[in-house]
């Protein structure tokens, strides 16, 4: 039972510094330019900006939830290995 509890501890730790998932950050400044050469308002281009932004968000909440989860299963089972390694050791 240690043996298992430290396993997946261990193994939802390394989840967390290897879990690849997609985040997006692109604001990029070249379709601002762009869509102002195009004659397109300033509150056109933030409200764009915005509407981006507000959606790059969403998708890496999705991405950082997956990670808390991991991190809070490997917080748990490594609290819950302490009385399987008291028993271990003072036995």
């Amino acid at each position: 039972m240690v043996l298992a509890v430290f396993t997946a501890s261990n193994a939802f730790a390394v989840l967390v510094l290897v879990s690849w998932k997609e985040c997006c950050f692109d604001i990029a400044p070249l379709w601002m330019v762009g869509m102002s050469e195009n004659g397109h308002t300033e509150d056109q281009i933030l409200e764009e900006a915005v509407e981006d932004a507000h959606g790059f968000l969403a998708e890496n909440e999705k991405s950082i939830a997956h990670v808390r989860t991991y991190i809070w299963w490997a917080s748990v089972l490594s609290v819950v290995q302490i009385p399987f390694w008291l028993i271990l050791l003072l036995s």
